[in-house]
């Protein structure tokens, strides 16, 4: 990945993706913030290599799986417009990376995406209105641009 791709969703506050890192709190940003992480790319950056991921592990207070579950949100938080309620959707689809992500094909990937929206364990709550048909839910244009812009990178 170059660095100008990298630089249009690295910097976003890691305290503002605790959605998509259930395994972070507002603590562990301030702990993490001691290591000079203060950012998506940023905690990309420190996993990049195996000493960083420990030291982020031991700064935050979490497993070596849990700091590969936050590395693989960052990574996903880099695709432009890409809000932190759609990831932990997205690994609930099974996309575990950009390279991942740049195999899926659209149409499939947003149906399976709306199905997981309306489970009440991944998506956010339902409404206790009906929704209308595609509201609430992710849009084709928006995954397919997802994957066109992953397989580029």
């Amino acid at each position: 990945m170059a660095a100008n791709e990298t630089q249009r969703g690295s910097n976003r506050l890691l305290c503002d993706a605790l959605e998509a890192m259930p395994e972070l709190d507002p603590s562990s940003c301030l702990q993490l913030a001691s290591l000079s992480i203060h950012t998506t790319g940023e905690l990309l950056v420190y996993c990049a290599t195996g000493p960083g991921r420990t030291r982020v592990a031991k700064t935050a207070g979490l497993q070596a799986e849990q700091v590969e579950d936050c590395r693989i949100a960052a990574e996903l938080m880099l695709v432009p417009d890409m809000d932190a309620h759609w990831v932990p959707l997205l690994r609930a689809a099974g996309v575990d990376s950009l390279r991942d992500l740049a195999c899926r094909h659209p149409t499939t990937l947003t149906e399976l995406l709306s199905r997981l929206y309306r489970e009440p364990r991944i998506g956010k709550p339902l409404l206790d209105e009906p929704d209308e048909a595609g509201t609430g839910a992710l849009g084709f244009f928006d995954v397919a641009s997802w994957v066109a812009w992953a397989s580029r990178v």
